[in-house]
């Protein structure tokens, strides 16, 4: 049995609507965008830039090398797992206006996050960021244009980027 959910309503002022063209676009849905660029960003900046992301990294990396310099990896790891729950927290907020508020409510994109990172690459930050939006603009143009597409353009994209890209757009050879 499916578990019930809850929809949460969008804020009067996100309700609007802006008009692209031919396209229409929620404003909640500029704010998601918007709102989850700064995430990515400033986790990108955080791990790239900062000490402890150096410390993230090389845990993720070599931990037993990082331990003989005095590091506690277990809790660097344990950090990064909070901190990971956190931005899904943040996430399951930002999403709760889009879809229904549910147990299960990321369940759904799994295969698509999944498919998200192998077309970024693996090993890669910036990789799946930009694979994410450009996935979330070509399934937005295709349910505009050709919905019969929607589900499986990312999977389109994943294939002819795999052909000529075997380690994904960003991927490290190995």
């Amino acid at each position: 049995m499916e578990p019930r959910g809850w929809s949460i309503p969008f804020r009067p002022s996100f309700g609007a609507v802006s008009d692209l063209g031919t396209l229409y676009l929620p404003y909640y849905r500029i704010f998601v965008i918007l709102f989850s660029a700064t995430i990515c960003l400033g986790v990108w900046f955080f791990i790239e830039k900062t000490t402890h992301g150096m410390y993230i990294r090389a845990a993720a990396e070599n931990p037993s090398m990082l331990r003989t310099f005095g590091v506690r990896v277990n809790g660097i790891m344990t950090l990064t797992f909070a901190g990971g729950a956190g931005l899904a927290a943040i996430t399951g907020v930002v999403g709760a206006p889009i879809y229904t508020v549910s147990s299960n409510m990321g369940s759904d994109l799994l295969i698509l996050i999944f498919a998200v990172v192998v077309i970024g690459g693996l090993g890669s930050i910036k990789g799946p960021v930009i694979t994410a939006y450009i996935v979330g603009i070509s399934e937005g143009l295709a349910k505009a244009y050709v919905p019969q597409l929607a589900e499986v353009v990312v999977f389109i994209l994943m294939v002819l980027i795999l052909l000529f890209r075997p380690a994904g757009l960003f991927g490290q050879k190995a």
